[in-house]
């Protein structure tokens, strides 16, 4: 927190920009605010807003959050970014990778709008720029194995087969995986493939992305899967505003964007972050992403209490001055190397008990008692 204060008390717009892990990210950086009496805003995406109620959007706007469309071009929402970072006395968090991919200890690639949002504000001459990078890590407080083993019963169950309770954890996983892979294959091309894992995850990728932009006729250059699933729905969105009233094309359209969320599925699934390192929580992450994946779940059931570690990084500094694109390019992949760095250095220890959570706010997300956050943004909104 001394570095958000810092780039504060001098005055520096401060963009903070954490990695995206769980959907109780912005839940922890709420306490974060709690803890340094600092409001904060969160750039949301819309959806987040679309799928509550009136009195939760209303809640969402109290504690700094405002809505932005990520699959078009927002510039009310862009605008708004812009403006808290050059003139507003709030930091401002967006979550770089754009989506929750459950990789608890790993960064995938971020997204170029946030580093977009502070050049823009740099530019316009008014004061510095600080990008704090943010880490955000999860660790269970107490086993959650025989919970988690109870998640496989239902997955073995789903595929068919019976659980093996007998079997190690690790190598139900492996197992559940290799099967779902299979069928998806089958799905494709009509028969499993040969090669690793990794290999045939990229090449199902590639296969499902490569028969979508043949059709919408987009170029996919260099990007990163993220980016170039990012380009067709906003070429899927826009044949579903333009075929508004014909039914076999809206089908159409609305089977690709499935094919997009399930390339996004495969993304969120590399193969060696089980095969390097099998930990409790890596396996937890998995399971949680197979239960909403497999089983259809929303949102991943709590499995014990967790204990979260918030860090914030040494910022990057950016100037008044004129920017290309190619600037925004070389400060996202800085700020991803800088979340990571903070992420490896943040010790693995084996599950243990806490007599008192280490950030109180997951008491909020792990116990039924809704306790409601203080909300602190009636002044900051007010300077907007």
């Amino acid at each position: 927190a001394e570095h958000v204060r810092r780039a504060l008390d001098q005055n520096q717009g401060v963009l903070i920009t954490p990695n995206h892990p769980t959907h109780a990210d912005p839940f922890v950086l709420l306490e974060a605010v709690d803890q340094m009496r600092q409001p904060f805003f969160f750039l949301t995406a819309w959806q987040v807003f679309a799928a509550t109620h009136r009195l939760g959007r209303w809640i969402l706007r109290q504690h700094g959050a405002f809505s932005i469309n990520r699959e078009g071009t927002d510039v009310r929402a862009m605008r708004q970014a812009v403006e808290v970072l050059e003139k507003g006395r709030c930091p401002l968090v967006v979550f770089p990778e754009g989506e929750v991919f459950h990789l608890n200890d790993r960064v995938t690639p971020f997204r170029f709008g946030a580093a977009t949002m502070a050049l823009r504000a740099a530019r316009r001459g008014h004061r510095e720029i600080a990008c704090v990078p943010c880490g955000l890590r999860f660790t269970y407080a107490k086993d959650p194995s025989e919970k988690l083993s109870a998640v496989m019963d239902k997955l073995e169950m789903q595929m068919g087969w019976k659980p093996r309770q007998e079997t190690s954890l690790a190598r139900r996983l492996e197992r559940l995986t290799a099967g779902v892979l299979y069928l998806k294959e089958l799905e494709h091309f009509g028969a499993g493939q040969s090669g690793d894992v990794q290999t045939r995850i990229e090449r199902l990728i590639a296969t499902v992305l490569g028969r979508l932009e043949d059709r919408y006729a987009v170029i996919a250059g260099s990007r990163t899967v993220p980016e170039r699933v990012k380009q067709l729905r906003q070429r899927v969105i826009q044949g579903s505003d333009i075929a508004a009233r014909d039914r076999v094309r809206l089908a159409q359209f609305d089977d690709d964007m499935n094919q997009l969320f399930f390339v996004m599925q495969l993304f969120s699934y590399p193969a060696d972050y089980l095969q390097q390192t099998p930990s409790l929580e890596r396996m937890a992450e998995t399971i949680d992403k197979l239960e909403e994946d497999v089983l259809g779940a929303r949102s991943a059931r709590r499995r014990g209490q967790r204990r979260a570690i918030v860090e914030f990084g040494e910022p990057i500094v950016v100037k008044p001055a004129e920017y290309t694109r190619s600037d925004a390019l070389q400060l996202t992949s800085e700020m991803h190397r800088r979340v990571q760095q903070l992420l490896d250095g943040v010790p693995t220890a084996p599950p243990l008990p806490l007599p008192e959570p280490l950030i109180p706010a997951l008491n909020v997300l792990d116990s039924p008692e809704q306790t409601a956050l203080t909300p602190l943004f009636d002044q900051a909104t007010a300077s907007l």
